[in-house]
């Protein structure tokens, strides 16, 4: 963005909270997938997340269920302790210190806790994907999805 080779894009966290912060780019409008790709400004986009091939489960089920595991106990402490956890952001995402308490807190949740209605974003995200020609067919999210 300071390069001036872009006039705008869009990011997610924490690098929109880093430019700002740098003051190198200015925040247009948050929420835009939420907003126009799920059609509700209050829904929860999952634009990330984990994910192990079907042949690393079945060949390997103990690891991906020690991984399963950890994750869900760093999603517990995520929701108990954010001012601690946000502290790990520094190290993980290259967050800077200073920004590092300015940074929001993404919404993370595991599969076997996602409610019919974030399933419903999840699928409409796909769906979304199909339509723009960056996934080739329509795919039903539930069947790629496994909890531990």
């Amino acid at each position: 963005m300071k390069a001036g080779t872009f006039d705008a894009g869009y990011t997610l966290e924490p690098s929109a909270t880093i430019m700002r912060t740098l003051g190198v780019a200015k925040t247009v409008e948050d929420g835009v997938i939420a907003k126009y790709i799920l059609g509700d400004t209050n829904a929860d986009a999952f634009a990330a997340g984990c994910a192990f091939t079907t042949e690393f489960i079945t060949k390997r089920p103990d690891v991906a269920k020690r991984f399963a595991a950890a994750w869900a106990k760093a999603i517990v402490h995520i929701k108990e302790h954010p001012a601690e956890a946000r502290q790990h952001l520094a190290k993980n995402t290259l967050t800077p210190d200073n920004v590092v308490d300015s940074v929001p807190m993404l919404g993370y949740i595991m599969t076997r806790d996602m409610s019919a209605k974030q399933l419903g974003y999840l699928q409409t995200f796909a769906d979304f994907g199909t339509k723009i020609g960056v996934v080739p067919e329509r795919i039903d999210v539930k069947s790629y999805l496994k909890a531990f």
